[in-house]
């Protein structure tokens, strides 16, 4: 009898924590690059430098002198600083709705943000940056993206943290092999409810620090948005109701103000930064017979075996299958314990 398993449009399965290959829409040839960054020096075309904000009345201050490039770095700094203001009426010239205004008339601390213009702002695409975090539990890094300023008229409020550290506030679970990923958005739907629904999920993986150099990047469409680690996929969100055009921000913010050490000095490197258009192009029906799975095709449907040969996945690798409407897995298929399988449908568009 046969049995088969049929996964319609918007389903995922994942199966283990081994990462196999590489599977960015720029490794498998699906990407386009449209701009990027070596960060060699500022260039106020790509980037605003914020100066004077405080993130809706943080504790630190976010001062343009906390942001310097060198050695095709660039840095953003966190330090113990004191820095007052007359007020909380300032004229600031410049600084975007995400980081906001100055709140607070005395500060202790800076540090730096770092945010795309808004001609540069992301929509659909990937995009990663190679970065390097502080290892210290106060100092919070973070590389994620906020509606741009020029979407207010259809404005949802989206953002997306592609990377974010960790911490409980009380410092004995901090670990640089955690980090968090999630979205705020104030949009109503099958996921989501207003005012808002953030859909938080730490990533782990063995053997993984941010305090190492990585690679972090995020590959969204209009039906899902995946979250890739050194290349490799580890977390795929449907239905996500994101529509904004969105900046693409770094930031370095203090963070648990209890037990901090007297002096701080912490920085954020970020190496480089690439944006890609992305393409996925349907191939008729496709039929898989065999071991050999084509990580680079993305068929209208896809079936798996057609029930008269194995398919099997190996221990310790990642398989990604991509079909526009559904994948069906016939009953001779097997992905034993210690291999990866992903399947992600909606992929032409």
């Amino acid at each position: 009898m046969l049995k088969k398993i049929t996964l319609k449009a918007f389903a995922i399965i994942l199966i283990s924590l081994n990462i196999g290959r590489s599977q960015t829409p720029v490794d498998l040839g699906f990407a386009t690059l449209v701009w990027e960054d070596d960060f060699d020096f500022h260039d106020p075309t790509k980037w605003i430098i914020i100066n004077d904000c405080d993130h809706d009345g943080d504790q630190q201050v976010y001062r343009n002198s906390n942001v310097s490039f060198a050695g095709g770095i660039m840095k953003i700094n966190l330090r113990n600083e004191q820095i007052s203001y007359p007020s909380t009426n300032i004229n600031i010239p410049n600084y975007s709705w995400a980081c906001g205004g100055i709140h607070n008339i005395n500060y202790n601390y800076t540090s730096g943000w770092v945010e795309s213009t808004n001609i540069r702002s992301f929509n659909y695409g990937y995009i990663e940056a190679t970065i390097k975090f502080p290892n210290n539990y106060f100092a919070a890094p973070g590389f994620w993206c906020w509606r741009n300023d020029g979407q207010v008229s259809y404005s949802n409020d989206s953002e997306i943290d592609i990377v974010e550290s960790v911490d409980d506030g009380l410092h004995n679970s901090y670990s640089t092999s955690i980090y968090s990923t999630n979205i705020h958005t104030n949009a109503s739907g099958a996921y989501l409810s207003y005012p808002e629904v953030p859909r938080y999920v730490e990533i782990s993986k063995p053997n993984f620090s941010f305090s190492d150099w990585h690679t972090y990047g995020l590959e969204k469409s209009p039906d899902r948005i995946i979250w890739y680690l050194d290349h490799q996929i580890v977390r795929v969100l449907y239905n996500h109701q994101m529509i904004d055009p969105e900046r693409i921000i770094f930031n370095l913010m203090i963070k648990n103000l209890s037990n901090l050490p007297a002096n701080i000095n912490e920085t954020l490197q970020i190496d480089n930064f690439r944006c890609y258009e992305v393409d996925y192009e349907c191939q008729d029906n496709g039929v898989i017979c065999g071991s050999l799975f084509p990580s680079n095709n993305v068929f209208s449907t896809l079936n798996v075996g057609n029930n008269i040969c194995s398919n099997t996945v190996n221990v310790g690798s990642q398989v990604v299958l991509k079909a526009q409407n559904n994948i069906t897995l016939n009953n001779n298929f097997f992905c034993p314990i210690g291999g990866e399988l992903f399947l992600l449908t909606g992929g032409c568009h």
